[in-house]
């Protein structure tokens, strides 16, 4: 029982694959991404040099991984490890990083992240509290592609939001922006930037396949304003690319060879 950071991620357009692709076929790529790809992110970028990747405390505890994950079906579910800035702050990294691999993969995803209270069962896998409980509310209530942070997050942690704002990198990767919600309204947060240091062979456009649903339409309409708006600030790519901690340097989406541009839309 404590407070912790958490995120609800949930698959979109997830029952239309249970219902067009053969099972076995899903449950392959699911466990290649979600499993095999997911757990490489959690592991591999806290070893070696990336463990310090950002100042937040002048002595950074060692760490095995960057949060614990859980799925059941279409859903993700992300912990903190603990109830600090930095745990908090692997999470959203975490997090932001799986949402730009799975995006380029083909797997659009829409989330929440919020922070409160929790408790956490983790040999029989019983997760009850408040902050799940909102994480679940906020992502219901996007109309989008994407995934928003909620202001509970900051609230816990002023010296994580004042890091943010001060860090130029920081600022990018978590974009305040006039989240598009399902009432017509829009509500100002920071956001996972899936757009930052991505390339896309046939530009990120193509990351939305073509549809006549009307409902998928306008999520993938307002992930696209997101785009635009993310290009418009500045706030898509680095300068200094080669120099930033492996984690935040450019990712892909091609077939075959490394990619001149990319950065259209």
């Amino acid at each position: 029982m404590g407070n912790y950071t958490v995120a609800f991620l949930d698959i979109l357009g997830f029952k239309r694959s249970i219902d067009n692709v053969p099972l076995e076929d899903l449950a392959h790529r699911y466990e290649y991404l979600v499993g095999q790809i997911g757990n490489w992110l959690n592991e591999a970028s806290v070893k070696g040099v990336d463990i310090n990747w950002i100042p937040l405390f002048p002595d950074p505890l060692r760490i095995n991984k960057l949060c614990t994950r859980y799925f059941f079906s279409d859903s993700i579910i992300l912990f903190s490890e603990d109830n600090t800035s930095k745990s908090c702050l692997n999470l959203l990294t975490y997090a932001w990083k799986f949402h730009q691999v799975l995006l380029g993969a083909g797997v659009p995803i829409r989330g929440g992240i919020t922070h409160g209270e929790m408790y956490i069962n983790k040999e029989q896998q019983i997760f009850l509290g408040k902050a799940l409980t909102d994480a679940y509310l906020l992502e219901k209530n996007q109309q989008w592609i994407g995934v928003a942070i909620d202001k509970s997050v900051f609230t816990a942690f002023p010296d994580l939001d004042n890091l943010l704002k001060a860090n130029d990198l920081l600022n990018s990767v978590f974009f305040e922006y006039d989240v598009p919600l399902k009432d017509g309204i829009t509500q100002k947060m920071r956001t996972l930037n899936w757009r930052y240091n991505l390339k896309v062979e046939h530009g990120t456009r193509s990351l939305f396949p073509p549809t006549h649903d009307e409902r998928v339409l306008e999520k993938q309409n307002n992930a696209l304003k997101y785009d635009s708006a993310v290009v418009s600030a500045k706030k898509h790519c680095s300068q200094d690319r080669d120099q930033l901690p492996s984690m935040f340097r450019i990712y892909e989406v091609r077939n075959s060879k490394p990619l001149e541009n990319g950065d259209d839309l």
